[in-house]
This record gives structure tokens, C-alpha cells and sequence, in this order.
């Protein structure tokens, strides 16, 4: 299959800029082109990757969440009672070899380690060996159990080798960029109220 290896130069706030459009993709993958908008879309990334394979123009996946306003533990939905609709999420570039995904990933300062699905990480290359060791992370949902990789990770041109959590627990489609590594190596900035996430390398 191929994939698109080049870092996608997006508008970071691409996503809440055109949350009216996006949410109607709710539960669905989208593939975004920077000048085009939404260029396609699928049931599940797998599907999305085969649909844009002879695409030529550069994309970043997304996964628009089923419920909007809401705060997800895995995999119970609560109601949110916050006012300021906002998902912290900011485009991500992951390899492992030559294999690459662009996605849209929450920042999550409340996880310990990254995070990617079970698909994402076949789509990188990763195979679960018999020799992996299965480790499990709990939930309020619930148990979900995952194998620990190592990628590099881009963001804003600066790449640095970080740990994920490759679920292997079906059904969670959630990509995160938790503190693990990335907040050792970059100062993070929330501006909720401009709905900005700003990286700056620790100097």
C-alpha cells in the first residue's frame, strides 16, 4: 500500500476552524488536504488509506469523534459540562522505517504515554510477535490491552523518538500525544480561549 511520507504543512487549528463541516463526519475517518478541505472519507482507516493511495496530493488523517461536547474514559461517553467546545488537537507525523501516518492527534497533558490504534499501527508497520509482551492499562470503561513501540515523532519539523501504546484492544480509534518524551522536550501552551496549541522546543 502506499503511503504519503512527506510532513503535511496544515493549519494546526485546521480542525476547530471548520468544526461545523467536520462534525458532520461524526464516527467517520476524513482525509484533509490543506487547500482542498475534506477530500474523502471512511468507516475506518484502513478503508480511508486504500480510498487515497493513488491520491496525489498531500493529506492528514482525522478521526471525528462520534459525540461532540463530551468527555471520553474508554469507552464511556459523559456529558461534558464545559461551554467552550475545543478538541486540543494538532498535526502529527509518525514513522517507523518508511512507513508513515499524518494524523490529527489530541494533546492530552492528562496521559502518561502516546497513543495509537490497533490500525495505526499495522499502517506502521508494527506486527504483534509472539515474543511481545501484552501489557494492559485500566480504564473507567474498562481494561484495554497494548504492546509497547518506539516511532519517531514530527512535530513542527522537530523529530524525536517517543514511546506509544499500540492498542490492541478493537473498537478504539483514539490517537494521542500524551507527556512521555514530548513534554520533556517541548514547552506546551493551551490557549483555549484562541484555540491554540503552541510547541516550543526546551532550550
Amino acid at each position: 500500500m502506499k503511503m504519503k511520507t512527506q510532513n503535511i504543512s496544515i493549519d494546526p487549528n485546521w480542525i476547530n476552524k471548520n468544526k461545523d463541516i467536520v462534525g458532520n463526519y461524526a464516527g467517520k475517518w476524513i482525509a484533509i488536504n490543506p487547500e482542498k478541505g475534506i477530500i474523502g472519507y471512511s468507516d475506518s482507516r484502513k478503508e480511508l488509506s486504500e480510498k487515497c493511495e493513488d491520491i496525489d496530493i498531500p493529506y492528514i488523517f482525522y478521526h471525528v469523534p462520534l459525540y461532540s461536547g463530551i468527555v471520553r474514559f474508554i469507552p464511556i461517553y459523559f456529558k461534558s459540562v464545559v461551554t467552550h467546545n475545543w478538541r486540543p488537537v494538532y498535526p502529527v507525523q509518525l514513522r517507523n522505517n518508511k512507513n508513515t501516518i499524518n494524523d490529527f492527534f489530541l494533546i492530552d497533558s492528562g496521559a502518561d504515554s502516546s497513543l495509537i490504534s490497533k490500525e495505526a499501527g499495522k499502517q506502521l508497520g508494527f506486527i504483534r510477535q509472539t515474543d511481545d509482551a501484552v501489557l494492559t492499562a485500566l480504564g473507567i470503561g474498562g481494561t484495554v490491552e497494548y504492546i509497547l513501540k518506539t516511532v519517531d515523532c514530527t512535530i513542527d519539523e522537530h523529530t524525536l523518538k517517543i514511546p506509544v501504546a499500540w492498542i490492541q484492544t478493537d473498537g478504539i480509534e483514539d490517537l494521542l500525544i500524551g507527556r512521555d518524551v514530548v513534554f520533556d522536550y517541548f514547552d506546551i501552551e493551551f490557549k483555549q480561549k484562541t484555540e491554540k496549541i503552541i510547541f516550543k522546543p526546551v532550550k
